[in-house]
């Protein structure tokens, strides 16, 4: 049966629309600061996991624990939608939708190796998202190949203030800014000149169809790149502290970490006369940038300086990281451009490392045309995921489509969600994680365990990796199977199952 035929009827008897759209039949995930409302018939499969308060570049979250990197174990996921690029870069959802303000969506794109747009600020409605700085906020995709990228980008520019046709061509210059290229990991631009600049650089100019040349971003009017992290970091700052402010310092007197503590304290001591110098070169930014790219330019660049560092790493105690960091991601941000990141490098065979286009402002759609092309130069056509498709509807064992029984064409698995038992707190919840953790690595050396953790279910309050998805053959055996978690057995936290069905695509 086709897929989308089944997600159909099976969405039907579950008293739910029926699926169509150019996303019909596809799951994705949605960053656990927004309120989804997506009709291209995709199914919401759960809301991701985020760095606390989407004020992070690491992705690691003191309440919720940090999602697995399934590029690079044992290493950051990047953030604040750490959960989104965990997802799609594991297969178990098509795409995702996060957001980016300073970087959440390209960072973790660019450490977990999948793809990503940040579309011209504007472009797309944030309402039903928490704000946090908005004159920079913004929508943000992922997906595993540069073409549903463009699928998903298509869905969500449709309808918006978009360029007249003819202002953005097909043919574009490439500029490769050099004083960008200074600012990373020497492996990082070693790979870039080898890959980009070297072994593909005929291709990628057929492709791309004008000339690749280098030239630096930063001009004597605007300050040398570097100082534009603490341009953005100003402006962002005091944005910040105007949203969040008034929640943090009243009478809730919320708990967060104390990295965030201190940065919210910052926050609120941005002086009037910072931002307005920090205005100042910022209108000069916007104004070189503007003159730089025309119509016709996009940079080629890293998408961020270095690979995923690795997992306890402390970056707020290496200034000089994060300042090269924001840096690179100050280009887009400032200017409110958009920025595709495309997951082509892996310096000295290592983590991987996005590379990113940044077009005009309102070129979205031209620049995810782009990206196809470009990455089809460099890694050739797009291949079906083998866990590419996956369905999510109430599922029940006599609506399950012939062939369940051929593991070539179907599979059935259980998500276990979990919330506190009434009574119960998240100190009894960390008291019993240890216990939780090894009974989850059990399961992994079973072959029973399909992933654990990094998003909410919708219907999630709480989660403190209370959702992982089990490998099984029934609804009993699931049930067997998760009743035997310590958090579940001694009666910290009750479970529920839903089942979660995936075709493999070909």
């Amino acid at each position: 049966m086709e897929c989308r035929a089944w997600a159909s009827r099976t969405a039907a008897a579950a008293g739910t629309r029926d699926v169509d759209g150019p996303l019909a039949g596809l799951a994705f995930a949605a960053k656990d600061s927004y309120d989804v409302l997506l009709a291209a018939g995709a199914n919401l499969a759960g809301k991701a996991a985020m760095s606390e308060l989407a004020y992070d570049f690491t992705g690691q979250n003191c309440h919720y624990g940090a999602p697995l990197n399934p590029a690079a174990p044992g290493h950051m996921t990047g953030g604040s939608s750490s959960g989104c690029a965990a997802l799609v870069a594991a297969g178990e959802v098509a795409f995702s939708l996060g957001g980016d303000t300073a970087g959440s969506v390209r960072v973790p794109a660019s450490f977990c190796g999948v793809y990503c747009c940040r579309p011209s600020h504007g472009r797309i409605s944030v309402d039903g998202s928490v704000p946090l700085a908005p004159s920079f906020d913004t929508a943000g995709w992922f997906a595993r190949d540069a073409e549903l990228l463009a699928d998903v980008g298509r869905a969500l520019l449709a309808g918006s203030a978009a360029a007249a046709a003819d202002e953005f061509g097909s043919s574009w210059s490439l500029l490769v800014p050099e004083d960008a290229l200074a600012l990373c990991d020497a492996s990082v631009a070693s790979a870039f000149d080898s890959e980009m600049m070297g072994e593909h650089s005929v291709a990628l100019l057929e492709a791309a169809g004008v000339a690749l040349r280098r030239a630096a971003v930063a001009d004597a009017s605007t300050g040398e790149l570097a100082s534009w992290a603490a341009v953005f970091g100003t402006l962002h700052s005091k944005e910040v502290g105007e949203c969040l402010g008034p929640w943090f310092c009243g009478p809730t007197r919320p708990v967060v970490s104390a990295p965030i503590a201190r940065r919210m304290k910052s926050a609120g001591l941005v002086t009037g006369a910072a931002v307005k110098a920090a205005q100042q070169q910022a209108d000069a930014i916007v104004a070189r940038l503007t003159s730089l790219l025309g119509n016709s330019t996009v940079l080629l660049m890293p998408t961020t300086p270095f690979p995923a560092p690795l997992l306890g790493s402390d970056l707020e105690s290496q200034p000089a990281d994060v300042g090269r960091l924001m840096a690179l991601t100050s280009i887009a941000s400032l200017a409110g451009l958009p920025q595709v990141s495309m997951p082509l490098l892996k310096p000295e065979g290592g983590p991987p490392v996005g590379v990113s286009i940044i077009g005009p402002r309102g070129s979205d759609e031209a620049l995810l045309a782009l990206a196809e092309k470009l990455s089809t130069v460099v890694l050739g056509p797009p291949t079906a995921a083998l866990n590419g498709v996956h369905f999510t509807p109430p599922v029940c064992a006599d609506m399950l489509p012939p062939g369940l029984d051929d593991p070539q064409v179907w599979r059935l698995r259980f998500i276990v969600q979990s919330r506190l038992a009434p009574g119960r707190t998240m100190q009894d919840h960390a008291d019993n994680l240890k216990d939780h953790h090894l009974y989850l690595e059990d399961l992994r050396a079973r072959g029973l365990l399909q992933f654990m953790g990094p998003f909410l279910t919708p219907e999630a309050h709480d989660c403190g990796d209370g959702m992982f998805c089990l490998r099984a053959g029934s609804l009993d055996q699931a049930a067997a199977i998760a009743a035997q978690n310590p958090f579940h057995r001694r009666g910290i936290r009750v479970f529920t199952l839903r089942p979660w069905l995936e075709k493999i695509l070909d």
